[in-house]
């Protein structure tokens, strides 16, 4: 469990009843505590560099400290409040200190970047960066997600079976554990694309847990739905099943359904039908749950699917399919990426500047090139790639191309931020 899982819980319970966003919360925590390393943190539990002031009576930690005064930064030595623990600290921080009539400004705020202007504004920081500071921690971790548990946010935990020294079942080259964690890594990246989910993995690499881990961390978490991915082995056997604890609620058969039905929507496994046992998973979990057998390892033609990627894709898109059945998920809006006045394209791999009049060709059936029109100088066009035909030819769409020519185009590449976006917006 990181820092932000450990203390969400905290800045959730005190979102709801005092009305400041978890998210602002949390960002500061981790802003003034280095994630929990500070000495604050770590001597005093105290996460916010609170100070001893009146109304507090409690124990006292003094330390060096720097302010932002006359605009400059100087050093001093500072009472601050010892909490006996973190909860101590938020509750203190939400229900004392922060209910100081100066800070009213920001008692149900909802918009983070608002909430963290004001808060500076009252007075909480002297850095006339903190705003700042505060939104890009909030953006880069997502911690705005945490504000919409005052509403409902669906956490789903996968669990890829076995790992570490555990391979799971092994045949026709294949491991367990590797497809087990490649699905997985599969279903969370693609239910990004949706709203108000949040999707936590009981492992990201090749690690051993017990199933024991497995089902306290899916519990401690408050997983509203547990998710176990597997592969089959048994000598013989083929296809593609699922199964749920015996006895459990409408609620998990209604969940088995849904995913169930999709993921056979999409893969030409076998059907080999819904069923419920008495699994670990299914049993340990304080949540609805669901175990699927994605196709058997020692099984020739169920490998040679479990070898494609495509076929992966196809198991994590049935998963996600029935996911998003099952808690009516809703797809987030699409983004538009622009780059300068343009906006960035699917597919798009950089962009042709146009310096002097040049022929914009098109291709017939017979491969042969035919002109277009005349392209003129300060035109631009997205280009989707490039081929070494005809000295070279950039593809700017619809089956035209440009002919690289030097000192007539200029050939630009994105730059690495703005990839960075593309893979999350169009991954």
């Amino acid at each position: 469990m990181n820092f932000v899982e450990q203390i969400a819980p905290y800045a959730v319970k005190y979102m709801k009843s005092e009305g400041i966003l978890a998210s602002l919360s949390l960002a500061q925590a981790v802003l003034e505590s280095d994630k929990g390393n500070s000495e604050l943190a770590v001597n005093a539990n105290n996460l916010f560099g609170i100070k001893a002031k009146p109304p507090w009576t409690g124990p006292i930690y003094i330390k060096r400290t720097k302010e932002f005064v006359n605009d400059k930064w100087i050093e001093v030595v500072a009472d601050f409040c010892k909490f006996n623990s973190l909860e101590e600290c938020f509750e203190y921080r939400s229900r004392v200190f922060l209910k100081r009539p100066h800070y009213k400004p920001l008692w149900g705020i909802t918009d983070y970047k608002k909430a963290a202007q004001i808060i500076w504004q009252c007075g909480y920081a002297t850095d006339p960066e903190y705003p700042q500071k505060l939104v890009n921690k909030i953006e880069e971790l997502k911690l705005y997600l945490y504000d919409k548990e005052v509403n409902k946010v669906v956490k789903i935990f996968i669990d890829p079976g076995h790992g570490g020294t555990d391979p799971g079942a092994v045949g026709n080259g294949l491991l367990e554990k590797m497809l087990t964690l490649t699905i997985s890594k599969r279903i969370r990246d693609m239910l990004t694309r949706y709203e108000d989910v949040i999707v936590k993995l009981s492992r990201e690499d090749d690690q051993t847990l017990s199933l024991k881990q497995r089902t306290d961390m899916a519990n401690a978490w408050g997983a509203d739905f547990l998710l176990s991915i597997h592969i089959n082995a048994t000598p013989g056997g083929y296809g593609y099943e699922d199964f749920v604890y015996p006895n459990s609620s409408g609620a998990t058969f209604a969940y088995q359904n849904a995913i169930h039905e999709e993921v056979m929507k999409q893969v030409d496994f076998r059907d080999r039908g819904k069923k419920q046992g008495n699994l670990h998973m299914l049993r340990e979990s304080k949540m609805p749950a669901l175990l699927t057998e994605n196709g058997f390892i020692d099984n020739a033609a169920d490998a040679a699917k479990l070898k494609q990627d495509a076929y992966i894709n196809k198991i994590a898109q049935g998963h996600v399919n029935g996911l998003v059945r099952a808690f009516n998920l809703k797809e987030k809006a699409q983004s538009v990426l622009m780059w300068g006045k343009t906006e960035f394209k699917k597919g798009q791999i950089g962009r042709v500047e146009i310096l002097k009049p040049i022929n914009l060709w098109t291709e017939d059936a017979a491969g042969k090139l035919q002109m277009v029109r005349i392209l003129q100088p300060g035109d631009q066009y997205r280009v989707y790639g490039f081929r070494p035909d005809h000295g070279g030819q950039y593809d700017v769409g619809a089956n035209h191309w440009v002919t690289k020519m030097d000192g007539y185009i200029k050939y630009e590449t994105p730059s690495k931020t703005l990839l960075a976006k593309v893979a999350e917006v169009y991954m």
